[in-house]
């Protein structure tokens, strides 16, 4: 199997589908290993073996949050930002 080569496999009614062995065998994945399935920008599905050891911690989920709030509140208006602000305080 190159990397243009591609197999393809249909979806039954629940979602399921089996990872092909030659898929399987290229990234070690075994039996009760886990996977993670990414959108990437263009729509399409990767999917790529995760490590658990890799899983966030809560300081990094916080940092995304802090981060996903600051690029929110830059490109708000003023009023938006009192309304906001009003908000968080009272959580």
């Amino acid at each position: 199997m190159t990397e243009k080569d591609g197999i393809t496999r249909i979806v039954g009614k629940r979602g399921n589908t089996t990872i092909p062995f030659a898929i399987r065998l290229r990234l070690g994945v075994r039996p009760g290993d886990v996977i993670r399935y990414v959108i990437t920008a263009d729509e399409n599905i990767l999917i790529e073996r995760y490590d658990l050891t890799q899983v966030p911690t809560s300081e990094d989920i916080f940092n995304e949050i802090v981060s996903v709030l600051e690029e929110l509140f830059s490109s708000c208006t003023k009023q938006e930002k009192l309304m906001l602000k009003e908000y968080v305080e009272r959580l």
